[in-house]
This record gives C-alpha cells, sequence and structure tokens, in this order.
C-alpha cells in the first residue's frame, strides 16, 4: 500500500469568499469581471507555485533515492570486481576432481556447511526507512471491528 506523502488538491479559482458567518457572499463592487479575472490569476498563480514547490520537492527526493541507488550499485561493483580478482588468482589444477559415481557420493558424511551466519529479523522496526516510520507515526489508528458487537 502506497504512503501518500503530498496531496494537490485543485482550488475553486473564481469563487468569491463569504466573510465569515455567513454561508453566502455579500453582492458588491467585487463582482465586476475584472476583479473576478484578476481573483483567478492570482489564484491559478499561487496553485502553480504550490504545484512547483512540491514538484521541487519531489525531484530533490528523487535525486536523494537516486544517488543512495548509485552508491549501492558502486560498491557491488567494487565487490565484484574483488571476487572476479579472486577468482582469476585461483588454480583449477590444485584442486582435486573426484571421480566417482552417485552410489559413493551419497555415502559421503561430510557434507558442505556454510561457513557465515545467514541474518535473521529483517522487517524489525529499527530497520524501517525514518520516511515510513513517520508516516506510521502520522497515521491514525484504524477504527475498532465492530462485526463482533453483533450490530448492523
Amino acid at each position: 500500500m502506497p504512503f501518500v506523502k503530498r496531496t494537490v488538491q485543485p482550488q475553486l479559482l473564481c469563487r468569491l469568499e463569504a466573510p465569515r458567518g455567513s454561508e453566502t457572499p455579500e453582492p458588491g463592487g467585487s463582482e465586476d469581471l475584472v476583479s473576478v479575472s484578476n481573483l483567478a490569476l492570482t489564484r491559478v498563480l499561487l496553485q502553480l507555485s504550490d504545484l512547483a514547490r512540491l514538484s521541487c520537492s519531489l525531484f530533490t527526493e528523487l535525486e536523494s533515492e537516486l544517488r543512495g541507488g548509485a552508491e549501492r550499485i558502486l560498491r557491488l561493483q567494487g565487490r565484484v570486481l574483488r571476487l572476479q580478482d579472486r577468482v582469476s588468482e585461483l588454480d583449477p589444477r590444485q584442486e582435486p576432481v573426484p571421480v566417482s559415481d552417485l552410489d559413493t557420493e551419497s555415502k559421503l558424511t561430510d557434507r558442505f556447511c556454510l561457513a557465515r551466519l545467514t541474518q535473521r529479523n529483517h522487517f524489525l522496526s529499527d530497520s524501517r526507512p525514518a520516511c515510513i516510520t513517520e508516516l506510521l507515526t502520522e497515521t491514525p489508528p484504524p477504527p475498532a471491528d465492530r462485526s463482533s458487537d453483533g450490530g448492523p
């Protein structure tokens, strides 16, 4: 489930604001065409500036994530090069290759064992990215399940 980080909502561009305490705007001199078009133009410019600000933050975040990915790729590339050097140093003639059949191989008791330990508990709350932790703390808890109450 994707988390919403930014919301862009359209604004009512040409609608006049109602005075405080009433639900409808008062008729007056501000309803002429020039005033309404100026109001619409300023609101369009405000909305475009908000959109530009959001796109700037989006591209900044995308750039930082791409830089992190590039750094990981460079580290992996270095590891691959080191492994290629190690493999090229190995001499395949030094290792004896057993010549046997499957029956002999199945009776061997010395099996392969992994030298390093495998990691466990990958998805703990401590390993979450900071943005996910922040979103989870800001998210309200889900509503209580009322299906067991016997209500409608």
